[in-house]
């Protein structure tokens, strides 16, 4: 009758839920690389006018943070695409 979406029929040779799931991973990825370079940009900006609307200590927080989730959603992505690329026949 209906299939799950995390089956692999014959016909399909990649299975959906993981794709579904790395795609996912990717964009955050995404957006933590993207958040990265706007922190550096506001400290900066901060650095030069001077005008501090947030504490330096919130940056640095935030700064960590987006370092941390770049570099872990990077090593899952980078390991998830090397193990879905072996199970492809």
């Amino acid at each position: 009758m209906g299939k799950k979406i995390s089956e692999v029929s014959s016909s399909r040779l990649i299975p959906i839920k993981p794709i579904l799931g790395y795609s996912l991973l990717a964009i955050v990825s995404g957006l933590s690389g993207f958040a990265f370079i706007t922190i550096i940009n506001k400290i900066i900006s901060n650095s030069i006018t001077a005008t501090e609307t947030v504490p330096m200590q919130d940056y640095l927080y935030m700064f960590v943070g987006a370092i941390i989730v770049f570099f872990i959603s990077r090593r899952w992505l980078a390991g998830g695409i090397i193990g879905l690329s072996q199970k492809i026949e």
